[in-house]
């Protein structure tokens, strides 16, 4: 009853899926704000050009290295979501927090 091959299915294509935000203005991927060690969890998110940061700020990337372009290569995120749990939460910086390729980051004009 669901196959088209056996008679049955839809002539009609299914709705496409809706962007991942309706927001207009670009999203841009947050930075990491100070020097985190692999083993330490706890980090800060800074948003590109945000004023009073004091001290290194970086592209974002886990403690392994890896980018929100990583991310995004290695189909862990794509379009907006995180398709893998393993690679969230804290212990990996939180991509889902940081990137927009994952869910994250920030609309700001640029």
């Amino acid at each position: 009853k669901h196959c088209c091959a056996c008679g049955g299915g839809s002539a009609t294509a299914p709705a496409p899926s809706p962007p991942p935000s309706d927001n207009p203005l670009p999203c841009v991927d947050l930075l990491l704000h100070g020097t985190p060690a692999p083993e330490q969890h706890l980090v800060r998110l800074a948003t590109p050009g945000q004023a009073g940061l004091v001290g290194p700020v970086s592209k974002w990337h886990d403690p392994s290295e890896k980018t929100c372009a990583d991310y995004a290569v290695k189909a862990w995120c794509s379009q907006g979501q995180l398709l893998s749990r393993r690679v969230a939460g804290i212990r990996n910086h939180n991509p889902e927090d940081a990137c927009c390729v994952c869910g994250g980051g920030v609309h700001k004009e640029q």
